[in-house]
């Protein structure tokens, strides 16, 4: 990729990132809006990823808990109208083994016992099915923990990385139920 395109792909990613803090407010009645954020982040004209699963780690609680899945197997990313038609993409969503596999992954806090981050990134991408995992965590609201593993589809754009981190983070502003 020459310095234009890398420069054009910059822009469309923080394009994309700059609309969804105003699409997550229209959300704000939804219970599933994480999964509306992760179809986004994991668009072809965002982060690009074949597979993405978002888990939080709640220390004071003792779990880690499943929160959403976008597989591109199983989700349409050539409309980009899932924002206008909420309940379809909400359908789609409801209807995917991929997402029911992550949002039923419950287990002890990572954080609290100091456990092995790579362990658990292991065993998660193994039973998720992310053959070339890699994985973001960072800090949320109430001392809990964002984690997100995931599997490019372009394996050459490690080079917006200090932008994935940044707009996962946004997933820590939709409710999780």
């Amino acid at each position: 990729m020459n310095h234009d395109e890398r420069l054009q792909r910059q822009h469309e990613v923080l394009r994309r990132l700059s609309t969804l803090p105003r699409m997550i407010l229209m959300l704000n009645d939804r219970d599933n809006s994480p999964e509306f954020v992760l179809h986004d982040l994991c668009h072809p004209t965002c982060f690009n990823l074949h597979k993405a699963a978002y888990f939080v780690d709640n220390p004071d609680f003792d779990c880690v808990h499943g929160i959403a899945g976008v597989s591109r197997d199983e989700v349409n990313f050539v409309s980009n109208d899932i924002w206008d038609n909420q309940e379809e993409f909400s359908t789609v969503m409801h209807g995917s083994p991929f997402n029911n596999q992550v949002r039923n992954v419950e287990g002890q806090s990572i954080k609290k016992y100091n456990g092995s981050e790579k362990e658990w990134v292991d065993k998660l991408a193994h039973m998720l099915g992310i053959v070339q995992p890699t994985a973001c965590t960072w800090n949320m609201k109430h001392d809990n923990y964002g984690m997100l593993i995931f599997e490019r589809a372009a394996f050459d754009e490690s080079d917006l990385d200090e932008y994935l981190v940044n707009g996962v983070s946004l997933l820590s502003f939709c409710p999780i139920y």
